[in-house]
């Protein structure tokens, strides 16, 4: 026990001894040399709590001597007892897939001591299914030797361990449990104790963290994206289609793609492609084509589908030869066995813009000279693409607005014979050698060149080189201030202006 003031600093009293009176208050006796005035006094002790909670009492200090102090009412919260609580209730959850095996873990601590006789209940696990009906939920283990069950009906999970915990102790039990395919925000989950049905500690709220506990996403798809390798039009389009889902899809899910605008089928059945990257066992190997107002594409799952795994397929068809803007096109997942659940995106990746078909024009269009020399040859090379596919015989270039720039047909069959005939000389090239795009004679009609289509249709996106050779005219000209190729196929009139490279006077 020890006395104190500003003058002499601390010192010990001569003895100190603390005895339970009958009254059952504790009380400090203290004998000394005396107790000085104004002098500041403090002293503790050590006791153990009572089991039952109590708010403090009410402690008085009084003195008994030659002078008689009287009692005084000590303030604070002295010899308070807390009632019987989780000090700390906190826990999270391995995931939020909807239908995906999920693992609750929660961590508490109490102020008492837990035992064999206390039976620990988790409430409100809304969302939560049974793995199946043998599975306990409860997961083992040796530290904390917890053994219990959780109850699909209540949703709730008791448990109880044979060894005994100190209060103040960090406790951790998990349950492996299903997610309801629904989506649902985190339910009010609470932890209470019971010693023979009688409750034995105060009910809590388990807080969530990091992840709240049973909250459950909606059913979506991680990516979904679909793109094409063309938006020529009449041209071969190969579509590709990837989607990795949130949850599991099991065997015989239907996998409906709609609003694929544009697209036109003779058949029934589509065959599909499945890239070797792609667990192929996951689809069928041929789609469901419905040419309705809705054209959908159904594709079945032969078994199922991990949650997060990748679903990627394509298929090819020809576009339209109209232009037409991407549609909305809609991704939906059914199975019988999901009943009514829907897994269903309108939304693509943003780069991607699927069954969009462009107008029918030409990619590149332009035209060159050799020579400018009056009365020259004079080799004219025109260099064209198109950004969409032609049929063969059932076609023709023309080249026009060049009347006035050579000599006339006579003039260069006197001269030169037949060497630089306009009807004749005139070659095709790509890339990849000679083309016949082309065949017969090049025509040359008052102020066009003409044409024909020949043995090998223009392809989309190839570039073709087209040399003619022609007399230049006697008389000095201006270059035209415009010259136009057109393209004449079936259901196709296509006329641009050409950039003219290196044309001079």
């Amino acid at each position: 026990m020890l006395g104190y003031n500003a003058q002499d600093g601390f010192f010990s009293f001569q003895s100190a001894v603390l005895q339970l009176q009958p009254s059952s208050n504790f009380s400090a006796i203290t004998k000394s040399g005396g107790i000085q005035s104004y002098m500041t006094y403090s002293f503790e002790f050590v006791v153990t709590n009572q089991v039952a909670p109590q708010p403090s009492p009410t402690t008085r200090i009084s003195g008994y001597g030659i002078a008689v102090l009287y009692p005084f009412t000590i303030t604070g919260s002295s010899l308070a007892i807390d009632p019987f609580k989780f000090i700390s209730a906190f826990g999270s959850q391995s995931s939020s897939f909807p239908g995906a095996e999920n693992t609750i873990t929660i961590t508490f601590a109490s102020n008492i001591q837990i035992n064999k006789e206390m039976n620990i209940t988790i409430t409100g696990l809304g969302g939560a299914l049974s793995l199946n009906p043998n599975h306990q939920g409860l997961q083992e283990n040796s530290v904390y030797g917890w053994q219990g069950r959780f109850n699909d009906d209540d949703k709730t999970l008791v448990f109880y361990s044979d060894k005994t915990f100190a209060p103040g102790v960090n406790l951790v039990v998990s349950l492996k449990v299903r997610n309801e395919k629904f989506p649902q925000l985190p339910p009010d989950i609470f932890i209470e104790a019971y010693t023979q049905n009688q409750q034995a500690m105060e009910r809590r709220a388990v807080d969530s963290l990091p992840r709240p506990i049973l909250r459950i996403d909606p059913p979506e798809f991680f990516q979904k994206s679909i793109w094409q390798s063309t938006s020529n039009a009449i041209t071969r389009n190969q579509i590709f289609v990837t989607l990795i889902p949130n949850m599991d899809l099991p065997q015989y899910s239907e996998i409906a793609l709609s609003n694929l605008k544009g697209v036109l089928l003779n058949s029934s059945s589509v065959a599909l492609t499945v890239p070797p990257s792609n667990f192929s066992t996951f689809l069928s190997e041929a789609a469901k084509w419905q040419n309705d107002p809705n054209h959908t594409l159904r594709v079945e799952t032969i078994s199922s589908v991990p949650a997060q795994s990748l679903v990627d397929f394509s298929f090819a068809y020809y576009n339209p030869s109209s232009k037409q803007d991407p549609p909305d096109v809609s991704v939906a997942v059914t199975a019988a066995s999901l009943g009514p659940f829907v897994l269903r995106s309108t939304q693509v990746s943003p780069e991607s813009n699927p069954f969009e078909v462009s107008a029918r024009k030409f990619l590149r269009k332009d035209i060159r000279q050799s020579s400018t020399f009056p009365g020259y040859p004079n080799r004219i090379s025109f260099t064209f693409s198109l950004n969409f596919n032609t049929s063969k015989d059932s076609f023709s270039l023309v080249i026009s607005n060049v009347s006035g720039h050579l000599q006339s047909t006579n003039t260069i069959q006197s001269l030169i014979g037949t060497t630089y005939s306009l009807f004749t000389d005139f070659t095709v090239s790509t890339i990849d050698g000679t083309s016949r795009i082309f065949d017969g004679v090049a025509k040359q009609n008052g102020e066009q060149f003409i044409f024909a289509s020949g043995q090998e249709p223009i392809l989309a996106g190839k570039v073709y080189y087209l040399q003619i050779t022609i007399i230049n005219s006697q008389t000095p000209n201006e270059p035209p201030e415009s010259l136009y190729c057109s393209i004449f196929a079936t259901n196709v009139q296509l006329t641009e202006v050409i950039d003219m490279l290196d044309v001079t006077e």
